[in-house]
């Protein structure tokens, strides 16, 4: 009985059912890629449009971004900016100004219609600061004393026998607290 067991179960196992599913790289045209990183504080904010393809990222000098503030149109841009060495190619500028809760649209389209991406975001609201300690932080424990300073910008971490313990961000130091 084992012996049958054993036997179906491995022509079930070698009868296993296989789905192919085509796929062919041809029939996957490139997708539009829209990179914008806004600041507020910026005077020129950059938008990098892009394509994707099969073994790499082309950029598209041959587009228009519209950017809409609170569903307004207030900038249409149609020309790159120069490539130099701040500026990737497919970069494009604007020096509009944003702020807080500002409902932000960039929407960008080549010139030949054929890809159309956009994106939405509102501007969040800085989180307002209670307090900003400068001071210096001591902590004292059995054994170890820490001296943590912002305004000196150093970092002391010391043992009983005022042996100085390596921290992790290698910042220098030396074994008794002070400045350097």
């Amino acid at each position: 009985m084992n012996k049958i067991m054993t036997i179906i179960s491995c022509l079930f196992l070698l009868a296993s059912c296989e789905n192919e599913i085509p796929f062919n790289i041809q029939d996957n045209p490139p997708k539009l890629i829209v990179n914008a990183l806004l600041d507020d504080d910026k005077e020129l904010n950059d938008i990098v449009v892009a394509l994707t393809g099969r073994d790499e990222i082309t950029s598209v000098n041959e587009a228009i971004v519209r950017i809409y503030l609170n569903g307004t149109l207030k900038d249409e841009i149609s020309t790159p900016a120069g490539p130099d060495s701040t500026n990737l190619r497919g970069t494009y500028q604007t020096g509009l100004k944003f702020s807080a809760g500002d409902r932000i649209k960039i929407e960008v389209q080549t010139k030949n219609n054929k890809h159309h991406a956009w994106a939405e975001v509102t501007v969040p609201t800085p989180i307002p600061v209670e307090k900003i300690d400068t001071a210096t932080i001591k902590k004292q424990t059995p054994g170890v004393q820490v001296h943590i300073s912002v305004r000196g910008q150093h970092l002391l971490i010391m043992t009983r026998k005022k042996k100085l313990l390596q921290n992790r961000y290698g910042i220098p130091g030396r074994n008794r607290c002070g400045k350097h």
